[in-house]
């Protein structure tokens, strides 16, 4: 990540807009009103195109740290594998004998990246084939986003992908970020927006995957000042994650007060990882009072003995909110984020949620969730949120 720095003021100052992307941004539409419409890797399309949508997944993405540093570990809440053992089985490529291990949460550096295209292409026409339409690829700049191949990937497939912008967790953005304001950031997150990412001409649909920790730290705060800001003054939706092993109340409220506070309309805000909060009503009553979407997106993870919220328990939790009247604000995904999440490496893939959860959560008792429920999750509240807003003047 070194130069992360040099490279946000270029884009901030706009020194990176060359004649090959103007092109490509004004034959993709670029500097015309977005208002009702989503922004996909080919261009804006009308909301209601989108269909069946994924709120939350990563086709290509690279998740490893980008250095071994124990302060890198320890920012990044993993556990530094530093046993013998652990070590060998850190370092080794993905394989059958290891997926056992893996799926107990045990750390390897392969398992975190996703780059292969003829794999991704395939599984997404796996989804496409039980009536997937959309998804929202939600890699971030830190994390390898590749512009050009989610392009081709939409190519292949035929699938509307919505691509995302920002910044991911402090581990992985390198120290250049520190020098720049929110309003740097912000300026940064517009031209993405607006125009397309780096040289690309290529435009992001959403900001995030945004995940902020401590919104009272100076990182996060500045992160979702900037997020805030672009997102007034393009129209654009934000997607939140909460971190995984990490659903503090405190930090969760804390964020959507920033996001607030800086110009952000709540009900344009969806908060993932919300799996693990399926078990606190209350918690999730007070966010969805607050207007935004919460969005279930890990399903599809093996169950095992370290399991605290299962899909089964995600599914009873919105069966409450779907009769507590809030189902015009529940998103669903799976998340994929590594290669054990793949049907190539044993996992559930991208299709599971039409192949597998559906079915499974419309069979449950004595009432599950019907076809024209999961219907409004998978397809009308995605595309409501997809749908850009009119933009809003400081």
């Amino acid at each position: 990540m070194a130069g992360t720095g040099s490279r946000l003021k270029a884009r901030a100052a706009g020194r990176l807009v060359l004649a090959g992307p103007l092109m490509t941004a004004w034959l993709f539409g670029a500097g015309q009103s977005v208002a009702g419409k989503a922004v996909t890797v080919n261009g804006p399309v009308p909301a209601g195109e989108l269909g069946v949508t994924l709120a939350h997944e990563h086709l290509l993405s690279d998740f490893r740290l980008p250095d071994e540093r124990p302060e890198t570990w320890a920012a990044s809440g993993r556990k530094q594998p530093r046993t013998p053992e652990k070590v060998r089985l850190y370092n080794q490529p993905v394989a059958m004998s290891i997926l056992g291990p893996l799926a107990m949460g045990e750390e390897n550096r392969d398992n975190w990246l996703l780059d292969d295209e003829k794999t991704a292409v395939a599984e997404l026409l796996e989804f496409k084939s039980f009536g997937g339409r959309t998804l929202v690829d939600l890699t971030t700049d830190g994390l390898k986003r590749d512009p050009q191949a989610l392009r081709r990937i939409s190519e292949a497939t035929g699938i509307h992908i919505v691509m995302g912008a920002g910044w991911y967790r402090r581990a992985w953005v390198g120290a250049g970020i520190d020098k720049l304001s929110a309003a740097d950031l912000a300026k940064v997150l517009v031209r993405e927006i607006q125009v397309g990412a780096g040289r690309t001409g290529i435009r992001a649909g959403i900001i995030g995957e945004l995940s902020p920790e401590d919104p009272d730290s100076d990182y996060d705060r500045k992160i979702l000042q900037a997020a805030a800001r672009a997102a007034r003054a393009t129209g654009a939706p934000i997607s939140l994650s909460i971190p995984l092993g990490r659903a503090e109340p405190r930090a969760i409220l804390g964020s959507l007060d920033v996001l607030e506070s800086a110009g952000a309309a709540l009900d344009r805000v969806a908060v993932g990882h919300a799996d693990q909060i399926a078990l606190d009503m209350p918690l999730m009553r007070r966010l969805l009072e607050r207007g935004v979407y919460l969005q279930f997106d890990r399903l599809g993870d093996p169950p095992h003995v370290l399991t605290l919220v299962s899909d089964h328990d995600v599914a009873l939790a919105v069966i409450a909110l779907l009769e507590a009247g809030f189902g015009g604000r529940v998103l669903l995904s799976q998340g994929v984020n590594s290669k054990i999440d793949l049907k190539a490496f044993g996992g559930s893939g991208y299709a599971f949620l039409l192949e597998q959860y559906a079915p499974y959560a419309r069979a449950i008792k004595p009432k599950g969730i019907t076809t024209d429920q999961m219907r409004m999750i998978l397809t009308e509240n995605p595309r409501r949120l997809l749908a850009f807003a009119e933009p809003r003047e400081d």
